[in-house]
């Protein structure tokens, strides 16, 4: 997408709370992908800082469902409700921004948790037992397996253990965030922006995520 515009692109993958780091704090200029950030969201890396004080929204890309994800066979009470699960251990990512309910209770300690570091590591607390559920897109699950360095039969194994809960927690669009740290901070927001408008309008952002979701799964 910003190739088309003429920037030069260097990619680095990191796990989740490093990668908030780098670009709150000016060490990477675009942060993706991200889930809507309420402006009331503070910093973890700079104190008195909201997370939109240091970065700023693109216009949204379509994203997945967030789900309660459960192993294959295992009973669950969840109806709907998170207060059906208050009982059970929850596997999050570090840093993620889930649904405003589940961050209440999870900041509240209302809920008990285990945290990882990325969705791969989500993936081994619950096959190992070590939580009831996981909060995840479970596109990005199965993403995470086939990138894994784990073997054809591991990989399947792990494919079919997992289980999305209905209802999901809610659906969440995607958002690139630009680091204010950058001087052309604007421009590269305004041109990103730009670019989604055009690949909405001509229809062809869908077909451009879909490509991009299957080279990540590779």
């Amino acid at each position: 997408m910003l190739l088309q515009k003429g920037y030069g692109v260097h990619i680095e993958f990191f796990p989740w709370a490093r990668a908030v780091r780098a670009a709150e704090l000016g060490k990477a200029d675009i942060l993706f992908p991200e889930y809507f950030i309420d402006d009331a969201i503070m910093s973890d890396n700079r104190p008195s800082k909201t997370r939109n004080d240091l970065l700023a929204l693109s216009s949204a890309v379509p994203g997945g469902n967030l789900s309660l994800i459960a192993l294959r066979g295992n009973n669950s009470n969840y109806n709907g409700s998170l207060e059906s699960i208050k009982d059970q251990i929850i596997g999050v990512v570090r840093s993620y921004k889930n649904t405003p309910e589940l961050d209440e209770l999870i900041d509240s300690k209302k809920i008990n948790t285990i945290i990882a570091n990325n969705e791969y590591q989500l993936i081994h607390l619950l096959m190992s037992l070590r939580v009831n559920l996981i909060v995840a897109d479970y596109d990005v699950l199965i993403a995470s397996i086939e990138k894994s360095v784990a073997s054809a039969k591991e990989k399947q194994q792990m494919k079919n253990a997992l289980v999305p809960l209905s209802p999901a927690l809610a659906y969440k669009p995607l958002y690139y965030m630009v680091s204010k740290a950058n001087p052309q901070w604007q421009e590269i927001l305004a041109d990103l922006n730009n670019e989604i408008s055009k690949m909405k309008e001509q229809r062809t952002l869908l077909a451009y995520i879909e490509k991009n979701k299957q080279q990540c799964s590779r």
